[in-house]
């Protein structure tokens, strides 16, 4: 077996009605029992409201620091067009979205230019830097949207990584409970870190695998998460999955049941490393695996 760089993240953190506080600590407890580090995606603004408002989202998120996660920026107000259009396995779920999209491509397109880019990261840099004390070095885009402009974009704001290219769509698939065969990873986006351009190393998310699961699901998530480890652990390379703060906690904690099953998988097979995505960067290769 290949060693394996294993990094659990979390998206949409501080964001109305997908994250609250009660869950996230809920989450921190989870991964001090399980000892693992996470990576979590904090976005600046909910609605309106600055994160710099929200004093009890402050105190999780410095609390989070205090226990050894690592915070980075998830966009700037998580909306769809924010970054530049999302793939078409997310679009075929996102119906007001894509009607949108139909209605008002030209003008959405027009909107994806660098300036702007760096006007809206400027802005979640300048609210992680007030009230977290540090500059995030790292992004993901909401709903894993991209443009080509994003990516100079986060290179001259002086980004290490970005981590929005998706590797198994399949993922996505299971969560809405579609079961077809013949989907499989994406060719172009192999599951290790590469150089996008100098200084901007992309660490590609695997899959979604807990997305508001019932008790019946856990198994069949289970399974495909176990699938995908297995495979990276054929040729070596980093195991990212994704996971929201609301659909695992709580009432939903059923996808919880997905990782406490494949962290126990994972150290029985003994080349798994836990980390955080910064952590990842170390011995990068690209698409070529050179």
């Amino acid at each position: 077996m290949n060693p394996v760089k294993f990094a659990f993240t979390v998206d949409d953190v501080a964001l109305k009605d997908f994250s609250s506080v009660e869950g996230f600590l809920e989450l921190l407890d989870f991964l001090k029992n399980q000892q693992i580090p996470g990576t979590f995606f904090v976005v600046p603004f909910n609605q309106d409201i600055p994160l710099f408002e929200r004093p009890d989202w402050v105190a999780a998120l410095k609390k989070a620091l205090s226990e050894g996660h690592e915070l980075q920026l998830h966009g700037l107000r998580h909306e769809a067009f924010e970054w530049g259009i999302p793939p078409d396995f997310i679009m075929a779920y996102e119906h007001r979205e894509r009607e949108r999209l139909e209605r008002e491509r030209e003008a959405i397109e027009g909107a994806f230019t660098v300036t702007a880019f760096k006007e809206k990261l400027a802005q979640g840099i300048a609210i992680f830097t007030r009230v977290l004390g540090y500059r995030p070095t790292g992004f993901r885009s909401p709903y894993a949207s991209l443009h080509p402009n994003l990516f100079q974009a986060l290179a001259e704001c002086g980004f290490s990584y970005d981590s929005s290219l998706i590797v198994n769509p399949k993922g996505w698939r299971y969560i809405m409970k579609d079961y077809t065969p013949g989907i499989t990873w994406n060719k172009d986006v192999l599951p290790r870190p590469w150089e996008y351009r100098p200084g901007l190393v992309e660490i590609p998310i695997m899959a979604e695998y807990a997305w508001f699961l019932k008790e019946a699901d856990v198994e069949k998530q289970y399974q495909l998460i176990k699938e995908d480890l297995d495979k990276i652990s054929e040729s070596g390379g980093t195991m990212v999955p994704v996971c929201h703060v609301g659909p695992i906690t709580g009432v939903n904690r059923a996808g919880l049941k997905v990782y406490e099953r494949l962290l126990d998988y994972a150290r029985q097979k003994g080349n798994v490393l836990f980390c955080t995505l910064s952590d990842c960067l170390e011995n990068k290769t690209d698409l070529n695996g050179s």
